[in-house]
């Protein structure tokens, strides 16, 4: 516990603190609790790296830093700069692994390592031939040692909403996944009798379920917090209580177990889960439609992404739940929509398609929400067949937009991409991505423009850990600097920084 003591003289995280007790009503008053709770319940289960003495010296896996300890008798430890002399040594020795894994070391972990320079005072040449000589004996020789991101694992932590989530997800160097774990708590039954999520209710519910999912997480994936290389967790946009819980247990973890932490942003979660589940690879365009975003993104690489269309009020989601509301149907809104719209009759009612025909690729959905409500109020009081025909008339309305909509986008990204090498790409994400009839018309307009539909599996186009983990181990494969421990959550976070705000994005700006 000393360690996270350690954080009290951070006046920034204090600030942030003091957010969260008022977020959550005060029951946990300081982050400094937060991460004493998450560590007392894991107690015995985690394995603090800073008491685990074996240096894995001949692996790929980092020694020093990442055990919290001191400095090892090799040149890289001692802070003497033979970096072009060690990889000119690499490819003489050819698949020698110490030499592979001191170059790995990035520099916050060599930085690490030089605690103590006077302990050792060892020639550069002693390392490479210590390193030579076990190399006889080393099981993994034979490995790849070229140019390439390590093989890297990563515990994923997903709070910005109302589910509790912790995965732990690996990536080698070639680029391909492998998802160990992926625990997800659902908090749809504390909601449901509002009709939507309440903010203060999701917060205590993260605070009290999040330590014993990242436990099982780690159980499922048969690994301790040692063999982990950093840890990623979601600080936006999303509800800021949540956000601070997440954040906060993911720094209270990463500092006491000496690792490296890269706050995610949720969205770019989503625009990088195709490259885990198919392998794609940049350029491509997705469709984000959740219950708080509606976006047309063009992902021209990690940490690179142009917004092309937004909503400019209602996210399609959010369409969906408040004309279940409207209808007297169960929350979540999409999926009871949808059953009662296969029993409809969708020509019935004449629902306005907001923006079609127009240039711009934005999204509007209030006007067709109010067109709704107007509809229902005039035949009131409604049968199960005049909630089923309102819709299917509302989810024709919605298929006839997005096709609009999207149609252009396709025609944009051709005429941006005339010459890619391989087939172009539509990845759809987020929770309306479910929605069949949205589906399968997404589907027809892409084989209409020679575009491949790529739709992630339901569990991760919904909120997940697992592209949460993700997204911090393409940034990590890319060299991306880990963030401080006083890094701050945002409720609102764009994916493309240079975005404008849109008419109807309110006073704070857009939401994503």
């Amino acid at each position: 516990m000393g360690q996270v003591d350690q954080l009290r003289s951070g006046a920034a995280d204090n600030r942030v603190a003091n957010v969260f007790a008022r977020q959550i009503g005060g029951e946990v008053e300081t982050f400094w609790q937060v991460g004493r709770h998450v560590l007392a319940r894991m107690h015995g289960k985690i394995e603090i790296a800073g008491r685990k003495l074996l240096l894995e010296l001949f692996r790929e896996k980092s020694f020093a830093a990442d055990l919290g300890q001191g400095t090892v008798g090799d040149a890289v430890a001692l802070g003497r700069q033979n970096d072009d002399f060690e990889h000119f040594l690499r490819k003489i020795v050819g698949c020698h692994q110490p030499i592979s894994g001191f170059v790995r070391l990035c520099e916050r972990q060599r930085a690490a390592t030089r605690a103590d320079t006077e302990r050792f005072c060892l020639h550069p040449l002693c390392s490479v031939v210590t390193g030579v000589l076990v190399n006889r004996f080393n099981p993994y020789r034979n490995q790849r040692t070229d140019f390439m991101a390590p093989f890297l694992r990563i515990l994923g932590i997903e709070t910005s909403c109302d589910e509790t989530a912790a995965a732990v997800v690996e990536r080698d160097a070639e680029g391909r996944s492998n998802v160990l774990s992926d625990v997800v708590l659902s908090q749809l039954d504390e909601h449901s009798a509002y009709g939507g999520v309440v903010p203060e209710i999701a917060a205590r519910a993260h605070v009290e379920a999040l330590d014993d999912l990242i436990d099982e997480a780690l159980k499922r994936a048969n690994v301790s917090l040692s063999d982990v290389d950093a840890i990623a967790a979601t600080s936006g946009p999303g509800l800021i209580g949540g956000l601070l819980v997440g954040l906060m247990t993911g720094k209270a973890i990463a500092k006491a177990a000496g690792k490296p932490l890269y706050a995610v942003n949720h969205l770019e979660g989503h625009a990088l889960t195709a490259r885990l589940t198919d392998g794609l690879s940049f350029p491509y365009l997705m469709l984000l439609v959740s219950g708080g975003h509606t976006q047309l993104i063009l992902v021209r690489g990690i940490g690179e992404y142009e917004r092309w269309g937004t909503t400019i009020d209602d996210a399609l989601g959010e369409a969906f739940d408040k004309t279940a509301k409207l209808l007297g149907l169960p929350y979540p809104g999409g999926p009871a929509v949808e059953r009662m719209a296969q029993c409809g009759n969708a020509d019935r009612f004449n629902f306005p398609r907001p923006l079609v025909g127009e240039a711009r690729l934005d999204f509007s959905f209030s006007g067709l929400k109010t067109a709704v409500r107007q509809a229902a109020t005039e035949i009131a009081p409604l049968t199960d067949q005049d909630v089923a025909d309102i819709c299917a008339s509302f989810q024709k309305a919605i298929s006839r937009t997005m096709k609009d909509r999207i149609g252009r986008g396709l025609q944009r990204f051709k005429a941006e991409f005339p010459d890619l090498p391989e087939k172009p790409a539509l990845v759809v994400a987020g929770g309306v991505a479910a929605n069949q009839e949205i589906r399968s018309t997404l589907q027809a307009l892409c084989d209409k423009n020679g575009f491949r539909f790529i739709a992630p599996p339901l569990h991760l186009c919904t909120d997940n850990a697992v592209m949460i983990a993700w997204a911090g181990l393409e940034r990590m494969a890319k060299g991306v600097v880990p963030d401080d421990l006083d890094v701050q959550p945002r409720s609102r976070w764009p994916l493309d920084s240079k975005a404008g705000t849109v008419l109807g994005s309110g006073k704070r700006g857009a939401k994503a």
